[in-house]
Parts: structure tokens; C-alpha cells; sequence
């Protein structure tokens, strides 16, 4: 006697309360939720190499996909910051070109950039940092931060020379008139960003990297000018650099922008009262803005994916499978990739759609 002479037999699953489609195929979806000091980056290649290995011994008919992750807009996101840098790279050497007038004179404050760069990112491996979003913005408002002491050195160490000392005596001259206000500069600004690593909470932990990449960064840059700017002065500045075509040009477009400014000046100063009274409105106008200004942890972002929660009523049985009109209303939406739901035992049903 066999079971199949006295019944129906059929592979069916545990339970029917629960149900799930991807695409319009039968699908049972696995979650993996890392750990709080999980790397999802490292997480999903490491699940990409399981993924391969099971596709490998699945039966014909299955297949291991991975439905959804959150890398593509981690990488999208650090991507964007990647071009950022490069692209804040390009604009400060442009400005400082177009201020210093001057080839010799820029390339000493632009090789100020990739050093710190550099030293920041050995203090961000001696601390135990990664390359994350995070440190990633702070390298790229660190660019214009360390340019500023190399470029102060340059200055004073060029305004020496076209007194008529050497460069070598202009070098050493003008770094030790200019290295209490470098120091004096370097502090204030690692004192401003150092204490918001230094905070509690939920703030504490998320920009503590943040605080200390910057602080770091500029710490670096103010050792850079005050040893390394002042030794390529002496041996790239000279007579010559401030008389070039270029350097006369644009000397004389901020001699007339200077110009313009002393009479913008002039004419302000006649009227002082409207002046203070702009100013004040301004300052009474921070209160006013701050408290009718929205508060939220981060701003709200676009990263292609919908998800629906829909509830059946009380008396409504659950499903054997996921209702398809809310799936089909998704699968309408322009560039939608795939359109996956899933029916709970609670009667709930969270249809999704994601898009690249």
C-alpha cells in the first residue's frame, strides 16, 4: 500500500500564508541585513560569489538572483563625490592662476593639494578610517581649505623678491615673518571641525570621520607651507615671474577691478545709515529664517525604487498569491526594471518597483 493509492500527493510548500512574485514569477526572496559595522560594499560581493557558487548546484528551473541592494547608489554617491574632487581640483588651480598670474607661483601652492591629500589619508589609515562618502566630502572642501597657507607664503615670499632680495633670502625671510599667522590659521581651523567628531550621539557617529579627515587635512597643509612652499619659492620664484604677458595682464584687470571697488567703497560709506540699517535687517532676519526653516536628519533622496504597503480587510482571507493589479500599476512607470511583491500572514501586501 502506497500513500498515493489513498491520496493526492503534490509537492506544495510549508504554508500558503505567505507568497511572493518577482516579475510575475514564484519567488522566495532572502534578506541580508548587515551588521552595524558592516561594509555593504563588501557585503554584497561577498554575497555575489555565494550567489554564483548556488546558481552552480541549483536544480534546472531555479535560479539565485540578486533582486535589490543598495551598492548601485552607494557607488553612484561616491562616484559623484570622485568627480567632485576632481572637478574642485580644476577649479582651484584655475583661481589661483587667474589671482597669482603666474605659472612658477602656481605650481607651488597646487602641489600643496596632493601632498595633504596624501598625509590625510595616512592619518585616515592610522586612525582606522575608510573611503567612504563622508571623508570623501571632506577631502573635497579640503582642497580649497589647504591651498590657503601655501598661497599666503608664496605672497609674501614674492613680495620680497620684487624688493630686490634673492629668492633664497626672500624664502627665509618671508616664512619666518608669516609663520605665527599660518599656525595662527591652521589651529582655528582644525579647532572648528575637530569638536564635531568629539560629539555624542547619532551626530558624534556620523561625522566623526568627517570632522577629523578635515581637521587632519588642514593640519597637514599648514606643515606643507611652512616647509615645503618656502624651499620651491626659493628655487622657482624670481625677478622674471611678475613681468611675464600674463602676469601684467592680469595685474592690470585687478588694478581696474581695485579701482572700481574704491568707488563702490566711497560711495558707501556716504551712506552709512541705509548701510546699518541693511545690515541689521539682515542680522534680524537669521532668527526669523532658523525658526521657520524645516528640520529633518537628511534631505530626502531619489534612489529609483517604490515601495507599497497595502492592507487587506479584516475579513479578507490572505492569498494565495499577490493580488497583480497593484504589480501591473508599478510595471507601467517609465525605466522600471522589475516589479516584485509579497503577501504576509498578516493580509499585508508590499508590492515594489526599482528602476536604474
Amino acid at each position: 500500500m502506497r500513500l498515493g493509492d489513498v491520496a493526492t500527493l503534490e509537492i506544495g510548500g510549508e504554508n500558503y500564508d505567505s507568497n511572493a512574485r518577482d516579475s510575475g514569477k514564484p519567488t522566495v526572496y532572502i534578506a541580508v541585513q548587515p551588521t552595524p559595522d558592516g561594509n555593504p560594499l563588501e557585503i554584497v560581493a561577498a554575497t555575489a560569489k555565494v550567489i554564483e557558487d548556488l546558481n552552480r548546484v541549483a536544480p534546472p528551473g531555479l535560479k539565485v538572483a540578486d533582486v535589490f541592494n543598495i551598492v548601485h547608489f552607494v557607488k553612484a554617491s561616491i562616484s559623484e563625490v570622485q568627480h567632485a574632487l576632481v572637478e574642485a581640483i580644476a577649479i582651484v588651480v584655475v583661481v589661483i592662476l587667474l589671482f597669482l598670474g603666474s605659472f612658477r607661483s602656481v605650481l607651488i601652492p597646487v602641489v600643496t593639494v596632493p601632498l595633504s591629500l596624501v598625509g590625510t589619508a595616512a592619518m585616515m589609515l592610522a586612525l582606522g578610517f575608510s573611503i567612504n562618502l563622508l571623508t570623501l566630502l571632506a577631502m573635497v572642501l579640503a582642497i580649497g581649505l589647504v591651498v590657503d597657507d601655501a598661497i599666503v607664503v608664496v605672497e609674501n615670499i614674492h613680495r620680497h623678491i620684487e624688493e630686490g632680495l634673492k629668492p633664497g633670502d626672500a624664502a627665509l625671510i618671508g616664512a619666518r615673518e608669516i609663520i605665527g599667522p599660518v599656525i595662527a590659521m591652521t589651529i582655528t581651523l582644525a579647532a572648528v571641525y575637530a569638536p564635531i567628531g568629539l560629539m555624542g550621539g547619532l551626530t558624534g557617529s556620523l561625522f566623526r570621520e568627517f570632522a577629523f579627515t578635515l581637521a587632519g587635512s588642514v593640519v597637514v597643509s599648514g606643515v606643507i607651507a611652512l616647509t615645503l612652499s618656502p624651499m620651491m619659492s626659493a628655487q622657482l620664484l624670481g625677478e622674471a615671474t611678475s613681468h611675464g604677458r600674463f602676469a601684467r595682464f592680469v595685474e592690470h584687470q585687478f588694478s581696474k577691478l581695485s579701482r572700481g571697488y574704491s568707488r563702490l567703497l566711497a560711495a558707501t560709506l556716504k551712506m552709512r545709515a541705509a548701510v546699518l540699517l541693511v545690515a541689521f535687517s539682515v542680522l534680524a532676519a537669521i532668527v526669523v529664517l532658523f525658526l521657520g526653516s524645516q528640520r529633518e536628519l537628511a534631505p530626502s533622496e531619489d534612489q529609483g525604487y517604490v515601495f507599497t504597503v497595502l492592507r487587506n480587510m479584516p475579513a479578507w482571507t490572505t492569498p494565495r498569491a499577490p493580488p497583480t493589479r497593484s504589480s501591473s500599476c508599478f510595471a507601467r512607470f517609465p525605466n522600471t526594471t522589475r516589479v516584485g511583491s509579497s503577501t504576509g500572514p498578516t493580509g499585508r501586501t508590499m508590492p515594489s518597483a526599482a528602476s536604474p
